[in-house]
Formats: C-alpha cells, structure tokens, sequence
C-alpha cells in the first residue's frame, strides 16, 4: 500500500509540474491564451490554492463551478454517472495534544497541517438536479448613514474617492491617493 500511495503522490506533482511547463511554454512561444484561461480560472476559483487552481485549468479548462460529490448533494445536485472528477489536493489536518501539561485529556487539541491527498471535485456541467441559485450583478439599496463612515474610513486608508456621474451606473471611483 505504501509503494502505491508513493506513485500515486509522484503522478499527482507530475501533474502539477506538467501543467506549470504548459503554462510556461505557451508563454515562451507568445501564446498568452492559456494565461488568460489560468487568470480566468484564479477569479473563478478564488478560494482555492495556485496549485488547485492550475489543476482544475489544466483538467477542465471550461470549468465555472466545482465542489466535492457530498457538497453537490447537499446542493440538491448528482454528479451524473460516468463523469470523471477533476483531481485536487486537500488538506489532512491532525490533532496534537500539548504535551506540557499532566492532565492533556482536558485539553483542547492543536489542530495541524499533516500533509495533503488527493480529492475529486466536478464541475456544475458534470452535475445534474436542482438549479443553483443566481448572484445579481446589480447592488441596489440606499447607504443612509452609512456613507459618512465609508468616506472617513476609505479618506483614513489613503484612498481617494470621486463621486461622477461620467461613471454611470456606478457613481463613486476609488484611487490610491
């Protein structure tokens, strides 16, 4: 099992490796798409490490929203069968009781990074089921009191706020003063 579990962690860093020498390599011949699919990836999968992210790029470049087979079910979603998952690496955390004091059956245990394994999200086009529910674009609603502290705090954080209507339809432009 360990003899597996070691060429299982050596085709996952081949991966990742492989997908940085795309990266690099299309950038070296001047293709600068496949950064623009890396950079549209990263503002889509913010939460997630460069490495996760490079994963996913390079496994499903027109992935928009993934998540882990339980979190689509909890969603109302089934992966539909037959698709196959987009391989990330997750991190396992461990429990370290403190080794300082008599009574550690008491004590909270330390939460610590371990290491990491491999997981399989999918994508939204891989699931099926209830329809995810629509962000607005649009902010609507009044500031009321609000905006004198927004001013004084944005005014305290040396940023410069310009209200236009050149702007529309938003109405305020914030710069580094």
């Amino acid at each position: 099992m360990l003899v597996q579990d070691r060429s299982k962690t050596k085709n996952n860093q081949e991966l990742v490796k492989a997908s940085i020498d795309t990266l690099v390599k299309s950038l070296e011949a001047g293709h600068s798409d496949v950064l623009s699919s890396y950079l549209t990836a990263m503002a889509q999968f913010h939460n997630y490490s460069f490495q996760n992210i490079l994963l996913i790029a390079s496994q499903r470049p027109r992935a928009t929203k993934v998540a882990g087979i339980r979190a689509w079910n909890e969603l109302g979603r089934r992966v539909r069968r037959g698709e196959k998952g987009i391989m990330i690496f997750a991190p396992l955390i461990g429990y370290k009781r403190s080794a300082n004091e008599p009574d550690a059956k008491t004590d909270k245990p330390e939460p610590r990074l371990v290491g990491f394994r491999s997981v399989y999200v999918f994508d939204v086009e891989q699931t099926e089921g209830v329809e995810l529910p629509e962000l607005s674009n649009t902010v609507t609603g009044e500031v009321g009191d609000k905006l004198d502290r927004l001013i004084e705090f944005t005014e305290a954080q040396a940023i410069k706020l310009e209200f236009s209507d050149a702007i529309a339809p938003a109405r305020a432009c914030l710069t580094a003063a």
